[in-house]
Formats: C-alpha cells, structure tokens, sequence
C-alpha cells in the first residue's frame, strides 16, 4: 500500500500544495463524453451501491445517476457503476465514450 501511495504522489497528474494532493481531470477530446462512476459499499449492513457523471469535451456536467444496488462484492459493484453509464449515455446519444 505504501508503495501505491508513492507512485500516486508521483504521478504526473497529481499537483502538490502542502500536505494536501490535487489529483486533475482531464477532459475527454473534442466530440466525446467521459464518464466518472464509483461504488460505495457498506460491510455492516451488505449493502452496495453506485453512481456516476458525464462530462463533455469542455468539463461541463451532461447527467449523472445513482443506483442502490443491494448485495454485492467490490468488483461487481464497479461493473454495475459502468454498466449503467454506458447504458445512460447510449440512451442520450453519447456514443463516443
């Protein structure tokens, strides 16, 4: 773990000031959307769940979505999160993603 940390402070898109880490977005190219999604899972109660954003080419803010997914492991949870962007954004008529 310690040497996952080293590399992230060295990596190139993480700006330093102080203690604190600045880790940068970077937009999509011109034409396309980036999706964001991340899972969060709570181990006491078995509950998972996701969410997600678009972005287009100029960092300005497409849809974003949520979703209680219920028992799942991690990985599976990580899935669900990407699946359900892909789905949104192919609905929307982003298939550049």
């Amino acid at each position: 773990m310690v040497d996952d940390i080293d590399n992230c402070n060295h990596h190139y898109m993480n700006l330093f000031h102080g203690n604190i880490i600045f880790i940068g977005w970077k937009n999509p190219q011109e034409g396309w959307v980036k999706l964001n999604c991340d899972r969060a899972y709570k181990d006491s109660l078995e509950l998972a769940g996701c969410g997600g954003l678009q972005r287009d080419s100029d960092g300005r803010w497409l849809t974003g979505y949520s979703r209680k997914i219920g028992t799942c492991d991690a990985l599976g949870t990580e899935m669900w999160g990407m699946y359900l962007g892909m789905q949104i954004a192919w609905r929307q008529g982003y298939h550049h993603l």
